[in-house]
């Protein structure tokens, strides 16, 4: 509800503007992901339980989604390009992060035997962030959130599949 001049009583520039929502954006999604991670022992449902965390699954739907532009770290990273390299360097360890995370879940499935030994935790990092952000994006072209519905029924089965039968 403030006015430009407001907004620039409290931030100096564009820039650090930017780099505040980013960070106060970042401590959101982070906090939802560490709540999830603490509910599920079984690395499976622990990846899964991230799918149905993921804060965009209902924000073409919901009348107060957690950010209704969609993804701030897509957005970011589209907007900062080789124009604000210090957002994009916070984006990229972000998204490495976000990686990280999912690789970790992934390997620690494996030591305990509940993932399969062949699974390659770079890759199914890979294909989960690449999956959403993409069907956010085709939710945000198209208004139509089946995008992202299809998606995370996709990643769920992928997941499953992940699954070591015991």
């Amino acid at each position: 509800g403030l006015q430009k001049g407001g907004v620039y009583n409290h931030f100096k520039s564009k820039d650090e503007l930017a780099l505040a929502t980013y960070d106060a954006v970042l401590a959101e999604l982070n906090s939802r992901y560490r709540q999830v991670l603490r509910r599920d022992r079984h690395a499976v449902d622990r990846l899964q339980a991230m799918l149905q965390a993921f804060p965009f699954r209902d924000f073409a739907e919901s009348s107060d989604p957690l950010l209704k532009g969609g993804c701030p770290l897509l957005n970011m990273a589209i907007d900062s390009d080789d124009t604000h390299p210090a957002l994009r360097a916070k984006i990229a360890a972000a998204v490495k992060d976000w990686q990280s995370l999912i690789e970790s879940v992934v390997c620690k499935g494996i030591a305990r035997q509940q993932i399969r030994p062949d699974i390659q935790a770079e890759q199914v990092a890979t294909v989960i962030i690449a999956a959403l952000e993409g069907s956010v994006m085709l939710v945000k072209l198209h208004a139509d959130v089946t995008y992202l519905h299809r998606t995370l029924e996709h990643l769920n089965q992928y997941v499953e599949g992940l699954r070591r039968e015991t």
